[in-house]
């Protein structure tokens, strides 16, 4: 994992007391990066007196490269350039985060195969590379389901992370989470089934 800062420049009059139209497409924006892989995680959103500063782990140096935005993500931030006095300015602030420190990501060139894999306390993407067992950027993959994003993907993990806690926390809702998480016909299974296919 690798952490990194945006600098954004917006100008004062698209800002507003509590949410103004800046602020609306910089979230549009930071999920557009969020859905596809770009970032993982929660984000945090400074406000700062020179700029508007956001601090998002991504999984890998180039994960920030335009290259590797979606549709969405690019015209969410021809959307943000419009409002800004100019262009954002992005930095890597520290390297190798987490416990795959040597190789957090997959470079298989050709990998036999994927899984899915995560658990509640994971930061990384939840697709797995067969061959050397680290985790895969998902904007390296084909979208599924014509979707614009990997938000099939996304979605997946922050259910068997909801499922996952409910299970840890040995309390309401335990039984179900472990039902849904280990039974082969529960809809969480089928459809986990579903989207590994």
């Amino acid at each position: 994992m690798r952490s990194f800062e945006f600098d954004f420049f917006p100008r004062p009059e698209t800002r507003g007391d509590e949410w103004g139209q800046f602020d609306d497409i910089l979230e549009t924006f930071l999920n557009s990066l969020s859905k596809n892989g770009n970032i993982v995680g929660q984000w945090q959103i400074l406000e700062l007196h020179e700029c508007v500063q956001v601090r998002v782990l991504a999984p890998e140096d180039s994960a920030l490269d335009e290259q590797h935005w979606n549709t969405y993500a690019r015209e969410d931030y021809a959307r943000i350039l419009a409002l800004s006095e100019r262009p954002a300015e992005f930095r890597c602030i520290a390297e190798k985060m987490g416990k795959r420190e040597e190789h957090p990501c997959c470079t298989c060139e050709s990998p036999s195969a994927y899984m899915l894999f995560t658990t509640f306390l994971a930061l990384e993407m939840p697709v797995d590379c067969f061959d050397c067992r680290r985790a895969v950027p998902l904007y390296r993959l084909p979208h599924l389901f014509n979707e614009g994003g990997h938000y099939a993907l996304t979605g997946w993990q922050s259910t068997y992370a909801a499922l996952d806690w409910l299970f840890m926390g040995s309390g309401v809702g335990e039984r179900y989470a472990y039902q849904q998480l280990n039974g082969p016909r529960s809809t969480f299974n089928k459809e986990s089934r579903q989207l590994a296919k």
